[in-house]
Parts: structure tokens; sequence; C-alpha cells
């Protein structure tokens, strides 16, 4: 699949001569460890599978151990083991998860367990696995519109609008830590098939990368500002859309005041909304 990417079952075949068997078995476990994707051919009759061998994830297999040592020090020795479950297993299910921390956690109550896992997912260091006939063209998807050259296109939209408007409001009515509960899941959803997120990862190595640069050019008190913007528009940045379209969304001054607020800054813990709106037009 390197040398040949976007082959097929049958091309596979002829390509290595192996018995199909074993070939489908083979494909089976690299799509298992997140090493070659599937897709279906558009351009076939058949609707026929196309693989392809992934190899920004291939490269990532050698910072497994850094990204296991990186969740203990969040939120300790149970996410750890979670996380060595999921990456053993390529995906894992809550119930492998479980079965794999009962053998090296022994002693380690459920409970505990299911609040560390759900700080990763939480957290967005898990993820669940998308099955290939869900997946949608995000970037496409974003900027869609429905057709309004009809009576039908026209009500449809406007019903969009009325409807994204209300959403808005809803958001509003919620308030940031209630709209975030509101779409906060459980590790121990049933049928939930959950994998490592390295995008999680890159944005945490290279916020450090900026923090340490930030702390040795202007001092610790511009670097715990950037790091509270980074922290602020984490989760936002992290949104699958966001990633698609190398976007990262903006922050008002009172969204850093609430994430200053939860989080508690050792620098700065008297900021106010005046002191932070000048650092940071001062930084601009």
């Amino acid at each position: 699949l390197i040398r040949r990417p976007y082959r097929s079952l049958k091309e596979l075949h002829g390509d290595t001569g192996l018995p199909l068997g074993q070939l489908r078995n083979s494909l089976l476990v690299l799509i298992q460890q997140n090493l070659v994707t599937a897709q279906v051919d558009p351009a076939s009759k058949t609707r026929e599978n196309r693989y392809d061998v992934d190899i920004p994830e291939a490269v990532l297999r050698i910072r497994y151990p850094k990204f296991s040592a990186h969740v203990r020090s969040i939120f300790g020795e149970e996410a750890e083991k979670i996380m060595e479950a999921v990456l053993d297993n390529g995906r894992a299910t809550w119930d492998q998860i479980k079965s794999f921390c009962a053998t090296v956690l022994p002693n380690e109550p459920e409970e505990n367990l299911v609040k560390a896992g759900d700080s990763l997912v939480h957290g967005k260091y898990l993820v669940r696995v998308v099955p290939t006939a869900d997946k949608v063209d995000i970037v496409t998807a974003a900027v869609k519109k429905a057709a309004t050259n009809t009576k039908a296109g026209k009500r449809k939209a406007a019903a969009q609008e009325e409807e994204q408007r209300a959403s808005k409001l809803r958001r509003l009515e919620l308030g940031a830590e209630e709209e975030e509960a509101a779409v906060y899941e459980s590790i121990t959803n049933e049928g939930a098939i959950w994998r490592f997120n390295p995008q999680a990862f890159m944005w945490d190595f290279r916020c450090l990368a900026i923090e340490q640069l930030m702390a040795d050019r202007y001092g610790p008190s511009t670097a715990s500002l950037i790091n509270l913007l980074l922290k602020t528009v984490r989760l936002k940045s992290l949104q699958p859309v966001n990633i698609a379209n190398n976007h990262i969304p903006a922050a008002s001054v009172d969204a850093l005041l609430r994430e200053h607020k939860l989080s508690g800054d050792e620098h700065n813990t008297h900021r106010t909304w005046e002191a932070t709106s000048e650092a940071l037009s001062t930084l601009c």
C-alpha cells in the first residue's frame, strides 16, 4: 500500500499473492490499529472498498510512550492505563478497556476508572471511532447551503435560519459551563468505540512550547496570559470542522476570565477584565 496506494481487495490480492482469507484478516488488523483506512470507491458500480495506508498514524506510534506519560501527568495512573489500553488495541470499547485495567490495576475501583476515562473523553484525548458510512466531508459540509430557488427551498432555508437562531439563544441562556455539560458524554456509553486523538496531544505539546517561548522572551505574566488564551479556545479548536479548516476560534475577555476562574491560574490570581483586555491589546 505504501508503493501502490488506494487499492481494492482484488488488486491487493494480485499484488501480494496472499490467500483472500489471510488478506482480509490482515486488513482488519491494520484497520483496527488505525494504520489502514477503507473508503468506498464512488466510481465503482459495485461500491467496492479502497484501502490506503495512513503514514502520519504510523509515524505517531513512536510517540505512544510520551502520550501515556502526558495523560499520567495530568490525570494520574488510572488515565495512563486507560490510554495504554486504547493504544494497545487501536480501537477499544469500555469493556475492553476495563478488562485491560483489571489486569494492571486489580484493586482499582471501577468508579475511579470511569472518572479518569471521562476526563480523557471530555479533554478530547479519546474520541469516538466514526464508521466509514457515517463520515462526511466536513470542509464541504461547513459551507453548504440549502437551495432557495424554489418555494420549498425558501421555506427550508427559513426554517434552518430560525433553528440556528434558537440554538444560539439556547447557548446564551445556558452559559458556557452548562453548554459543555449538555454535550458531555461518558466513556461507558453503550456501543461507543474509542481511539486516541493525536490532535489533542499535538495541541498540548505545542502549547507547552509556546508558553516556554513567551516566558523566555516576555516573562511569566505574559506566558500565563497566552496559556490562558490557549486553554480557553482548546476544546473548540479540536472540533473536527476547525481541525479540517486549520481554524483557531477567537475568545472574548469574558471567556478568558471564566476559564481563569475554573483553572486557578497561579499567576495574576486577581485578573480583572480591564487588565486582561489591556494586556491582550499590548500583545496585538
